[in-house]
């Protein structure tokens, strides 16, 4: 967490916030490695075992993920195991992504496209 200083000029500001970016994206460069990895080791990780298109305006909390995959406007997916829910792949993976403002492609079988 960010912690507020009255005292803190701008560029110690900037400063602090771009390094915080910094450890963030590690972070990201080092779950996406992680999940790159489970899929080269079996690519039935990469199965999209959930996928919804949220509309519940009333979700609000991003923190609590069971109400996060229901905030308004966001997709939530599942890569991996969907056999503990009538789903047909098993697999010892099983990982939950929250998406923030989406852009949406459909592209149907006869191959039109078009955004949600």
């Amino acid at each position: 967490m960010f912690r507020v200083n009255k005292n803190i000029n701008v560029n110690e500001s900037y400063n602090i916030i771009k390094y915080q970016f910094q450890i963030f994206y590690r972070r990201v460069d080092k779950f996406k490695d992680h999940i790159m990895s489970a899929i080269k080791n079996n690519n039935l990780v990469s199965n999209v075992a959930e996928l919804g298109i949220e509309k519940n305006k009333s979700a609000k909390n991003f923190l609590k993920i069971l109400e996060a995959e229901k905030i308004y406007g966001t997709i939530y997916m599942a890569l991996g195991s969907n056999s503990s829910f009538g789903g047909s792949v098993r697999v010892n993976f099983h990982e939950d992504f929250i998406l923030f403002n989406p852009n949406i492609t459909v592209t149907t079988k006869s191959g039109n496209v078009f955004q949600l």
